[in-house]
């Protein structure tokens, strides 16, 4: 975007993610959401991409928003295959719901 700051550009971008998936951005605190979309983006990395794992670990809404993000955005990968990067919140997801099902079950 020509001529645009990119302070702007980097906010067009995160207001752009939370309306793919409103719903469960909308759960997620607006600070860590635009870390989250900054993660995404690819826009972080050493100890800001590591707080970022480490909130996405702790937080189910988080981790929630960001598969719905990849999950929007997968169209636009080769195949269907997200970036390396991204297997951590997939696996974090997948990991929470899994616990959830054992816990579900032996509840019952």
């Amino acid at each position: 975007m020509l001529g645009m700051p990119a302070s702007r550009v980097r906010e067009l971008a995160r207001e752009a993610l939370g309306d793919l998936a409103p719903a469960t951005a909308a759960r997620v605190d607006a600070d860590w959401r635009g870390q989250i979309a900054d993660y995404v983006l690819g826009q972080q990395s050493g100890p800001e991409s590591a707080a970022t794992k480490g909130h996405l670990a702790r937080s189910e809404a988080a981790r929630s928003w960001a598969y719905s993000l990849l999950d929007s955005l997968a169209h636009l990968y080769p195949e269907g295959e997200l970036p390396e990067k991204f297997s951590y919140a997939l696996e974090l997801n997948s990991e929470f719901f899994a616990e959830q099902g054992t816990a579900d079950r032996t509840a019952a």
